[in-house]
């Protein structure tokens, strides 16, 4: 009936370790966003920073946002939301505007939110215009992807509308050896010699590792039925 239930945010929704050279950028940004706020907002912003993590299915866009807001400096001083549509979106920003309270919201698949379909009047002014909330504790947004392609251009190509994107790829060599003992180490011998792994994965995402993981382990479990006998072969 147009009112938003909040609850105690469950810390156990997830604690997996990201590897990818964008996480850093996005802490920065988190970090550079929330030092700037007083004077942006002196300078008549509205207190909100809109990004989009974008990227192939698989990647971690998701599991870095969990691991962003699960820490302790956002569970205890911010308000935080995943939210399903834009409409619960904007009630939690208006509902914010009253309190001046920090908070990050997330808004996945924002496709079917923000398609050239449903670029509506509506969408548009609670992005940046007249309708938009302002928030003097600064509200912090994610919009998450797999399909960039399908938004509409009036509002990935508009600053306040989506202030940043960052591209979240296939994992490099170093990043992806770091998704690779995260995996495989929970079933391979301490000693194991990771360095023969190095570039095996290069330019796959975490999803894909993953999953060659676990068709090993239940491989060697088969054939081998000792982990210690696994080679790189």
């Amino acid at each position: 009936m147009g009112n938003l239930k909040y609850k105690k945010y469950d810390k156990g929704l997830s604690n997996k370790m990201t590897y990818h050279k964008v996480k850093q950028k996005i802490n920065d940004d988190i970090s550079h966003f929330y030092k700037n706020l007083e004077s942006s907002i002196k300078n008549g912003e509205k207190g909100t920073r809109k990004v989009l993590l974008a990227g192939p299915q698989g990647t971690g866009k998701s599991s870095i946002i969990q691991e962003i807001i699960q820490n302790e400096r956002f569970l205890k001083t911010h308000s935080i939301i995943i939210a399903t549509t834009i409409e619960a979106m904007s009630k939690h920003c208006s509902n914010l505007t009253r309190y001046s309270l920090p908070s990050i919201v997330i808004l996945e698949d924002c496709e079917t939110q923000f398609g050239q379909r449903q670029e509506g009047t509506a969408v548009l002014n609670f992005l940046s215009g007249p309708t938009e909330p302002k928030n003097a504790g600064g509200t912090y947004m994610f919009f998450t992807t797999n399909h960039p392609d399908q938004l509409s251009d009036r509002i990935k190509h508009r600053p306040e509308r989506i202030d940043e994107i960052f591209i979240v790829d296939a994992l490099d060599e170093a990043d992806a050896l770091e998704v690779t003992k995260m995996y495989f180490g929970q079933f391979l011998p301490k000693k194991f010699d990771w360095e023969s792994l190095r570039g095996l994965f290069k330019n796959y995402t975490g999803a894909e590792i993953m999953k060659v993981a676990q068709d090993v382990k239940k491989e060697a479990d088969y054939r081998l039925h000792d982990f210690s006998k696994v080679t790189k072969k």
